[in-house]
């Protein structure tokens, strides 16, 4: 509880606060414009038609306000009123952040001596805290972006109600953007998305990744978001990104109805919902747009933000133990230096980036050179390694200050290890494996071994023909062309279900058999299909004279309209037939 005379003291505050609040949001576009110009450097920013940007600016003057810095001025302040109040979050150093510039923690239920503290961030209370510029609309595309990482003093690397517009109780309507802890109780490592008219079916969107996040990012790292949306109240419209990579969704067959309103008088919240504090986490620069990004835009908030980028060359990265085989890495400066950057990549015992397997390694950039290729290459060992990803750390030096000790995405690079028997399947056209029935149209996805086995293995999808169909039926490995990728051919089979989404997804499981026993019955991860229905019955687009409900109204529909002629529900009705 505060004394009074430090109540006294805070009201005096708040009263200067406001005397200077209404000074700055008269002359807000100003400073609006003045952060901006000295955050983004690029002519074109993919930020310049967002409905609302806060780069986390902590104003000198009063550091309450987050500033909005477009000219929409959609301004966020630090708990729950632009006074001060003890749900504030708090304002993180450039050099205590570790990304670029301030940036704000939140917490919950944080106990010092005998006070206990929760901080996050709102738009207010009361009428003025509904920005009607941050509701998702269900028939108008939309997207959001965060940067954040979970900062929970457990091990917990969740972030719930990262984002948020969204009553907290009876419907609750409006959305939410989560991040699930890798050991939730219900929705393990997940990103998660509602977009609600009212808390029941059909009246709500809920999509998430359907693979693992840790094989994307380390949440306990900086790492980007981003939520896409094309206003058809269908989950297949809703895309998820992390750190600019598309991850591929599942979908609880919940979608919205056409007509659903979704707008959200309560407050817009950063790791809250209407201004309860949901978690702990750092927050820095967040956008949201009345428009779907492409993947391609989404990518570019990525680049902005980071003076040093990296990329796979292929879709992935990817080295083998058993072949010793290398992948290629390429990293980038956005913008040219005034002197040399160094990049370091931290040695790891499994791989060799050019310096020995173990070593750092050395890559640097200039304004002449400003990329450069790197070769990664797998080490052999006799041990058992764990199928997750590495991430591996890089940093920066330089007489550049842009460039010096900046943040960069640590790498992600997968290592096959051939101590371990594995089946490993990957799906040709990342993030997911999609088929449509019109057209029965088809996908691929490859099978491979890890080791060698010491006897023939059999590999045999299994799937429900009623929906897919994948061949050949199986494929048999040796110990000379194990770790060949063999590519099964999915198809969709167009039938007449009525689904309750225009995407449905179907699950393949595999069968192994061999006499290698570390491979007899050995589990495989289950791949999901993503399947496009052209059955009108998936929208509720079936006209009044479509009988036979085949989205379309022929000759068959009138056959059985002539066959039905004059059948009344009330057979003694004078008139009827029956």
């Amino acid at each position: 509880m505060h004394t009074p005379e430090c109540r006294r003291l805070c009201m005096v505050r708040i009263k200067r606060n406001d005397n200077i609040r209404r000074y700055i949001m008269k002359f807000k576009n100003i400073f609006a414009i003045i952060m901006v110009a000295s955050a983004i450097s690029q002519a074109a920013s993919i930020y310049d038609d967002a409905a609302a940007y806060w780069i986390f600016y902590e104003d000198p003057i009063d550091d309450q306000i987050i500033f909005d810095s477009t000219s929409n001025g959609n301004d966020l302040c630090r708990g729950f009123s632009f006074g001060i109040d003890d749900r504030d979050a708090s304002w993180r150093s450039a050099g205590a952040s570790g990304f670029r510039g301030t940036s704000i923690r939140c917490y919950k239920n944080v106990q010092i001596g005998e006070m206990t503290y929760t901080g996050f961030v709102s738009s207010g209370s009361g009428i003025e805290a509904d920005l009607t510029d941050l509701n998702i609309i269900g028939d108008q595309s939309f997207t959001i972006a965060v940067w954040a990482k979970a900062t929970n003093p457990d091990t917990n690397k969740g972030m719930p109600f990262l984002l948020s517009k969204m009553q907290s109780s009876g419907d609750l309507r409006g959305w939410a953007l989560s991040i699930r802890d890798v050991n939730d109780s219900t929705e393990q490592d997940k990103v998660e998305f509602y977009l609600r008219s009212t808390n029941s079916f059909r009246h709500r969107l809920w999509v998430k990744n359907s693979v693992k996040l840790r094989n994307f990012a380390d949440t306990r790292r900086w790492t980007h978001y981003a939520i896409t949306y094309d206003g058809g109240f269908d989950p297949s419209g809703v895309h998820i990104y992390v750190n600019g990579t598309e991850l591929q969704k599942r979908i609880n067959g919940e979608h919205l109805t056409v007509g659903d309103a979704t707008d959200c008088n309560k407050p817009f919240n950063i790791c809250a919902r209407n201004n309860v504090s949901q978690g702990f986490a750092d927050v820095d620069e967040t956008a949201v747009w009345h428009r779907q990004l492409s993947a391609v835009e989404v990518q570019q908030c990525v680049n902005e933000a980071l003076p040093v980028n990296w990329s796979h060359t292929g879709g992935n990265t990817t080295v083998d133990e058993a072949t010793i085989s290398s992948d290629t890495i390429n990293i980038a400066l956005n913008g040219p230096p005034t002197s040399d950057v160094t990049v370091t990549i931290e040695g790891n015992s499994l791989f060799n980036f050019g310096s020995g397997i173990g070593n750092s390694h050395n890559v640097v950039l200039n304004a002449a050179n400003p990329s450069a290729t790197v070769t990664v290459t797998a080490a052999q060992n006799y041990t058992p390694e764990t199928v997750e990803p590495y991430f591996i750390n890089l940093t920066s030096s330089s007489g550049d200050t842009n460039f010096n000790g900046v943040y960069i995405l640590p790498l992600v690079v997968s290592y096959v290890d051939d101590d371990t028997a594995r089946v490993i399947v990957t799906s040709a056209t990342p993030p997911a494996l999609m088929v449509h029935e019109q057209g029965e149209t088809i996908d691929t996805f490859t099978v491979s071994l890890a080791k060698p086995p010491t006897a023939d293995v059999n590999v045999a999808p299994s799937f429900d023909a009623q929906f897919l169909r994948v061949t050949p039926s199986n494929y048999i490995f040796t110990a000379s062309d194990y770790s060949t990728p063999k590519t099964f051919t999915v198809q969709a089979i167009d039938n007449t279900f009525l689904n309750t989404q225009l995407v449905y997804y179907q699950s393949i499981n595999f069968t192994v058999a061999s006499s290698d026993l570390s491979y007899e019955g050995l589990s495989v991860p289950t791949l999901q299909a993503g399947v496009y229905d052209n059955d009108c019955g998936t929208q509720n687009l079936i006209l009044p004279g479509d009988i036979n409900t085949n989205c379309r109204i022929d000759l068959a529909d009138f056959a059985i309209f002539a066959e039905n002629w004059f059948i009344c529900s009330f057979p003694d009705t004078p008139g009827c037939t029956n």
